[in-house]
Parts: structure tokens; C-alpha cells; sequence
């Protein structure tokens, strides 16, 4: 089966071959499904007939998504070690016996400019809620780092090994429009006309 995945006005469409087939389905192994765009991923996939192995990094948050046959929810967070999230990738294929698209979405901001992050209460987006926390500058930019990115990245690299050996898989990145476009207005003040 190849299976090809566009995100078109929160639909996708994918292609079987043969075209008719019962295990015309995609599995979807998705990140930061206890709220928002993950969340609501996860109900389409499953309207849409789909299987999706739905993770949190809290099972609690997640617990009353729909029971299904064509769901299972797994506890990964992201920041954990590459050898146990290597266990949960593996544990995620064993399920159907591979995963068709990847789909990071774990991740959280914190709406303050780098100056003003530091020693200071800052408000983060988790994937479950704001909340007020209290941290040391680089320990926030290494919280960010290690979930936004690093976190991705050992993911991914974990998936990977699975899709190349079938020589097929889709990877899905959520990004923040804020990485383009900053939320927060910054003005320069020149000091030579002050």
C-alpha cells in the first residue's frame, strides 16, 4: 500500500493501491493530543475511518478521548531519553505493524521577548493549559529547545528506521506562526536621539 497525506482544509486524502482494499486506512502515531490541533486530529482520523496510536504526556489528559478499536493511547513525552521513546516508537508499530505518518505536534511558547524571559514569571502555553511558572532564562530556552526541538527530533529519528524499511511514511511538522512572525511588537529606540 502507498499512501500519500495532504492537509487541505482539515481534510486529507491519500491514495491506496490496489484502490480498493480493507486495509485502506492510514495509522497515524500523533504527538500533544491532549488539547488543540492534536486533539482534534485525532477525532478526524478516527471519523475518517483511520487508526491512531494518540499520545500525552500525561495519560489523565487524554483519557476521555472516544473509545474506539481503531485507538490507543500511549504516555510520551518528548523529553524523556532517546532509548525511551525508542521503546514507545517500537511498542506504537507493534500495534498495526507500522506507522504511516508521524505527526509532531508536541510543543509550548512562552509569550515574552528573550530580555524580559529571564528571572521573571513568564507564562507558558503547554499543550494543556497557561500556566505561571517562575525560571532562570536559560533554563526556559532549554526547556524550549529540548521540547520543540531536540524532543522532534527523537521522534523522529525513531520513526524513521520504520518508514525507510517500508519505504514509505509521511512526517507532519506543527510549527508555531510565531517562529515567523512574532506575536509580541518590539520596537528599537535609537539612543543617539535620546
Amino acid at each position: 500500500m502507498t499512501s500519500k497525506v495532504w492537509f487541505i482544509t482539515g481534510r486529507w486524502h491519500f491514495r491506496c493501491d490496489p484502490p480498493i482494499s480493507s486495509h485502506c486506512f492510514l495509522i497515524f502515531l500523533t504527538l500533544g493530543t491532549s488539547s488543540g490541533f492534536g486533539r482534534r486530529l485525532v477525532l478526524s482520523a478516527l471519523a475518517h475511518g483511520d487508526r491512531v496510536i494518540a499520545t500525552a504526556r500525561s495519560l489523565d489528559k487524554v483519557k476521555d478521548l472516544p473509545e474506539s478499536n481503531n485507538l490507543r493511547l500511549f504516555r510520551l513525552d518528548v523529553t524523556d531519553s532517546e532509548t525511551a521513546i525508542q521503546g514507545v516508537v517500537a511498542d506504537a508499530v507493534a500495534v498495526w505493524g507500522r506507522i504511516d505518518v508521524l505527526v509532531n505536534n508536541a510543543g509550548f511558547g512562552a509569550p515574552t521577548i528573550l530580555e524580559e524571559g529571564g528571572y521573571v514569571n513568564v507564562i507558558l502555553q503547554t499543550m494543556s493549559c497557561w500556566k505561571m511558572e517562575t525560571h532562570d532564562r536559560t533554563d526556559m530556552l532549554m526547556k524550549h529547545f529540548n521540547t520543540n526541538v531536540f524532543g522532534l527530533l527523537k521522534v523522529t529519528t525513531a520513526v524513521l528506521p520504520h518508514m525507510r524499511q517500508r519505504k514509505s511514511g509521511t512526517i507532519v511538522i506543527i510549527g508555531s506562526r510565531s517562529a515567523w512572525k512574532t506575536e509580541i511588537a518590539v520596537s528599537i529606540i535609537n539612543s543617539s536621539n535620546t
